[in-house]
C-alpha cells in the first residue's frame, strides 16, 4: 500500500466514525489501497463483479469493481445496488462506506464512433500503401489526450506489390480472437484486416468479442440512456454495429472494404448529426435551427513565465443542418450565358442547354430566375421571375432556342445580370450570378468587376478563359469550376451549386472576436471571407454572407499572449440572420463562448504539449493554400517544388498530428496539380479552399468532394436518378422495335448511355440464361 494513502484518507475516517455516512470515493484511492486491483489482493469474483481486500492502516475494507465486459452490465444497476446500500444500516449487514463511478475514459455517450472512424481511417490509409497489419486489436491501437486513435505494432504486417490482392503462407501466427477464419488456412488479403476491425468495433460497443444480435446491442444501450429502441440517437450505434457484423462475415467477399465503411460513416455523421448535443444553446429557435459555434486552441497549454507570440486558436461555425422550401432562403438567379461562335463545337451548346433546364425544373416556386445570353452584346431573354408553369415553360422555350453568335464581351453581361438583381427585394432572399463560358475574354482585366454578387464562373471546353473566369470569382466571393473534355458534366456543375443555393439557412453571418486583459490578435486566417481587426487589436470580425444548411466554416486567430497567468484568452460570439424569421431586423445572436488554457509556472507536461487534431488539420490545409497560391503566381519555378514544400509540412508537428483523412485528400490534390501541369485545376482549388465551398474540377469524382455538403449530395442523386430513368425509357422504346419474341432473348440491360451528334446512343447487354452468356446488342443510335 502507498503510504500517502493514509494521508486525508476518508475510508480511515469512517473506520474511526461508525456515524459517518457512505461518500463519494476517488478512484486513484481504491486504487492505491488495492494496489491497483492487484490479483494478490482478490478475494472472491462473480458473473458481474470481482472483490478485492482494500488495505488501510487501522484496518481492511472490502473493494467491490463492476466487470463491463458483458453487453447485460449497466450502469443503472449500479446506481440501483448504491441506492439500496445507501438506504440500510445493520449490524447484520455489511457497511457501505462509499462508491466511486470514474470510467477513466470509457465512453458512455458513444463518441467511440470518432474511434471507431479514426481506425476506418487509418486502415483505409494502409490499404491504400498496399500494407495489411495483421494483428489489428485493441492492444495494438493507442489513443492520444484527445482520444484520436493510432494504429500500432506493424511486426506482423505483410506489403503487397501494386497489383497483389492476396497471398497464401504457411506461418499462421496473430492474436486468436482477432483473427478472419481464411487466415487459418494460409490466406491473406486485405479483407483479413476487415475482419479484425468488425471485432474491434463489436467490443467498442458491447465490451466484449462476439457475435451478438444487433437488438441485444441496442437494448444494452437503450437501457443506459433509458430510452426506447425506437430513439433517434440510438440510429448511430445501430449503424456501427451494422458495420461490425458486417465486417465479422465468414466470407471475405462479403466484408465491406474501408472505403464503403468510411462512407457509411459518414452518410450516418451527415443524417444524425442533429441529434449530437451542442456547445451552445439557443433558445429562440427549435433544435434543427441551430447554429453551433466550436473554438479551441493547437495546444491546451501556455506556461505564465513567458508568454507566446502568434498562438493558434480555431474558430467553427456550423450553419443549421435542416432545410426545408419553407426554412430556407429563396433565391433570386441570374443565369448568364455564353453563346459565342466557339460554342459550336463539340456540342457545347448543347450541353449547356441541358444543364440549364435541370436547373429551370429544379428551381423551387419561391425561387426566381433571369436568363441572359451574351455574345459581343448582352440580350435579357427573360426577367427575374417566379418559377411557376408558365414563367418555368417560357425560360425553357429561351433557352432552346439560343444559337451561338459572334464575339464576346463579358463584362457588359455581368453588369446586366448586376443590375437585374440591385432593383430586387433582397430580404431574406440569396443573389447569384452563374455565368457559363468556352472563350477568351482579356477585356475583363480592363474593366472592374463590382463585388456586389457573387458569380460562380464555369468555363466550357478546354479553350475556355482560364484566367479571367477565377479572376471574376475571386473579385465576387465566387468559385470557379471546369469541364474541359466530358462536356456532359457541366450539367454536374450546375446541380452541385445549386443544391448548395437552394439550402442557405444562415444569412449575414458575423463572427465576433474580444480577447482579454492584455492579449491582442496578431492576425486572422479567414480565407476569402471579410475580415477586420480594431486599431489596439483587441477585438476582430469575420463576415460570411450565407451558409449552406449544415455547412462549417473555419478560421484561424492568431493571438499574442503576453506572460502572467491569466488563463482566459479569447470571447466568441456569433449573429445571424434565419430565413424562417421573414423581418429583416431579427438578428440572432448566439451565447459567448470563452477560451481557457493552462498557465503553469513551470514547463509544460507532454500531454499539455499535444496538439490538437482539428487544429492542425486546418494548419496544415492553409499552409498548402499559401504554397498553391505561389505556384499559381509563378513563384515556384519547377514542378517538383510544391511536392517538396508539401512534404515538409507533412513531416511537421501539425502535418503528424492533422487527421490522417484530411492530409490523405490533400495529399491527392498536390498529385492531380502535378498530373493536369496546368493551372485551372489550381485556380478551382484556391477558390474552393477560400470559401471552403464545393467547385466541380474537371471531371467530378463519384465519393463525395472537399466541402460538398448534403444538399449538393442529394441534389445530384436526384440528377443521377432522373438519367437513368430517361435511359430505361430509351432502353424500353429500343426494346420493343428489336425482332423476335422477347421471352426468348433474356435480361436486356443499358450500360450505358451517350449523346452523339445524331441523337442518343444506347449501348444495350443481353445475357442469355441458356448460353450462360452475355451479347452485346449496342450501341443502338436513337433520334
Amino acid at each position: 500500500m502507498d503510504p500517502k494513502a493514509s494521508v486525508c484518507n476518508p475510508l480511515e475516517c469512517m473506520l474511526i466514525d461508525e456515524r459517518e455516512e457512505p461518500t463519494y470515493l476517488p478512484l486513484s484511492l481504491l486504487k492505491s489501497i488495492t494496489n491497483n486491483f492487484s490479483d494478490n489482493l482478490q478475494i472472491g469474483t462473480g458473473g458481474f463483479a470481482v472483490v478485492y481486500k482494500g488495505l488501510l492502516e487501522n484496518g481492511t475494507v472490502a473493494v467491490k469493481k463492476l466487470l463491463t465486459q458483458a453487453v447485460d452490465v449497466h450502469e443503472t444497476k449500479f446506481h440501483q445496488e448504491v441506492d439500496s446500500l445507501m438506504r440500510v444500516k445493520h449490524k447484520n449487514i455489511v457497511r457501505f462506506m462509499g462508491y466511486c463511478s470514474d470510467t477513466q475514459g470509457k465512453v458512455h455517450k458513444f463518441q467511440g464512433k470518432n474511434i471507431i472512424k479514426g481506425i476506418c481511417e487509418g486502415l483505409h490509409y494502409l490499404h491504400q500503401q498496399k500494407i495489411v497489419h495483421l494483428d489489428l486489436k485493441p492492444a495494438n491501437i493507442l489513443l492520444d489526450q484527445y482520444m484520436v486513435p493510432k494504429i500500432a505494432d506493424f511486426g506482423l504486417s505483410k506489403c503487397f506489390d501494386e497489383k497483389q490482392t492476396r497471398a497464401m503462407t504457411s506461418n499462421v501466427f496473430g492474436s486468436q480472437g482477432y483473427m478472419a477464419p481464411e487466415f487459418y488456412s494460409g490466406l491473406i488479403t486485405f479483407k483479413s484486416d476487415i475482419y479484425s476491425l468488425g471485432i474491434i468495433i463489436i467490443e467498442i460497443l458491447t465490451g466484449q468479442k462476439g457475435y451478438p444480435e444487433i437488438n441485444n446491442i441496442l437494448e444494452s444501450w437503450g437501457t443506459k440512456f433509458e430510452t426506447s429502441l425506437g430513439d433517434i440517437r440510438l440510429e448511430p450505434i445501430k449503424v456501427c454495429a451494422e458495420i461490425g457484423i458486417e465486417c465479422t462475415r465468414f466470407n471475405p467477399a462479403e466484408r465491406p472494404d474501408t472505403q464503403r465503411i468510411i462512407e457509411r460513416l459518414a452518410e450516418m455523421e451527415h443524417k444524425y448529426e442533429k441529434t449530437t448535443k451542442g456547445k451552445l444553446k439557443l433558445d429562440s429557435t427549435g433544435s434543427d435551427d441551430k447554429m453551433k459555434l466550436e473554438i479551441m486552441s493547437r495546444v491546451k497549454s501556455i506556461p505564465s513565465t513567458t508568454g507566446t507570440n502568434q498562438f493558434p486558436v480555431l474558430v467553427r461555425v456550423t450553419a443549421p443542418p435542416r432545410y426545408t422550401g419553407s426554412s430556407r432562403a429563396g433565391l433570386n438567379l441570374v443565369a448568364v450565358l455564353c453563346i459565342s461562335a466557339s460554342m459550336m463545337a463539340d456540342d457545347r451548346l448543347d450541353s449547356m442547354k441541358q444543364a440549364m433546364m435541370f436547373v429551370i425544373d429544379n428551381l423551387g416556386p419561391n425561387d426566381r430566375l433571369s436568363v441572359v445570353s451574351f455574345d459581343h452584346e448582352t440580350q435579357r431573354l427573360t426577367e427575374l421571375s417566379y418559377m411557376n408553369d408558365v414563367n418555368r415553360a417560357i425560360a425553357k422555350h429561351e433557352v432552346r432556342k439560343l444559337q451561338p453568335g459572334c464575339g464576346i464581351n463579358t463584362c457588359l453581361a455581368l453588369d446586366e445580370a448586376a443590375k437585374i438583381l440591385r432593383h430586387e427585394e433582397r430580404i431574406n432572399r440569396v443573389g447569384r450570378i452563374f455565368l457559363l463560358s468556352d472563350a477568351e475574354d482579356e477585356s475583363v482585366f480592363r474593366h472592374d468587376v463590382f463585388p456586389e454578387f457573387p458569380v460562380e464562373t464555369f468555363g466550357l471546353g478546354a479553350g475556355h478563359d482560364s484566367a479571367a473566369l477565377p479572376y471574376i470569382a475571386v473579385k465576387t466571393m465566387g468559385v470557379y469550376s471546369y469541364v474541359n473534355h466530358d462536356l456532359e458534366k457541366i450539367k454536374h456543375a450546375f446541380t452541385q451549386s445549386l443544391g448548395g443555393l437552394m439550402s442557405v439557412t444562415a444569412m449575414e453571418v458575423q463572427v465576433n472576436l474580444q480577447t482579454l486583459d492584455g492579449i491582442t490578435i496578431s492576425s486572422i486566417r479567414s480565407g476569402s471571407y471579410p475580415m477586420s481587426i480594431s486599431s489596439d487589436k483587441p477585438s476582430g470580425t469575420i463576415q460570411v454572407p450565407d451558409l449552406y444548411a449544415g455547412e462549417q466554416k473555419k478560421f484561424i486567430v492568431y493571438l499574442d499572449v503576453p506572460e502572467g497567468e491569466q488563463n482566459q484568452i479569447l470571447t466568441v460570439s456569433v449573429s445571424y440572420r434565419n430565413p424562417r424569421i421573414r423581418r429583416e431586423a431579427t438578428i440572432i445572436q448566439l451565447d459567448e463562448s470563452k477560451l481557457a488554457v493552462l498557465r503553469p509556472k513551470v514547463s509544460t507536461t507532454p500531454s499539455d504539449r499535444l496538439v490538437c487534431p482539428d487544429v492542425a488539420t486546418e494548419l496544415v490545409r492553409l499552409r498548402l493554400a499559401r504554397l498553391v497560391m505561389g505556384k499559381a503566381n509563378n513563384i515556384h519555378r519547377t514542378p517538383d517544388e510544391l511536392q517538396r514544400s508539401w512534404e515538409k509540412i507533412k513531416c511537421s508537428k501539425d502535418g503528424r498530428s492533422a487527421t490522417q483523412s484530411a492530409v490523405f485528400a490533400l495529399d491527392e490534390d498536390v498529385a492531380q496539380m502535378q498530373r493536369t501541369g496546368g493551372k485551372q485545376f489550381m485556380h478551382s482549388w484556391l477558390t474552393s479552399h477560400g470559401l471552403q465551398r464545393a467547385t466541380t474540377m474537371e471531371s467530378p469524382s463519384e465519393s463525395p468532394g472537399t466541402f460538398r455538403v448534403k444538399a449538393m449530395e442529394e441534389m445530384i442523386k436526384k440528377m443521377d436518378e432522373e438519367k437513368a430513368n430517361e435511359v430505361k425509357r430509351y432502353s424500353a422504346t429500343v426494346l420493343m422495335g428489336t425482332e423476335g419474341a422477347m421471352e426468348k432473348m433474356g435480361v436486356v440491360t443499358c450500360t450505358r448511355c451517350t449523346k452523339e451528334k445524331n441523337g442518343l446512343v444506347v449501348y444495350l447487354l443481353k445475357f442469355n440464361p441458356d448460353a450462360d452468356m452475355s451479347i452485346n446488342l449496342g450501341p443502338v443510335e436513337l433520334k
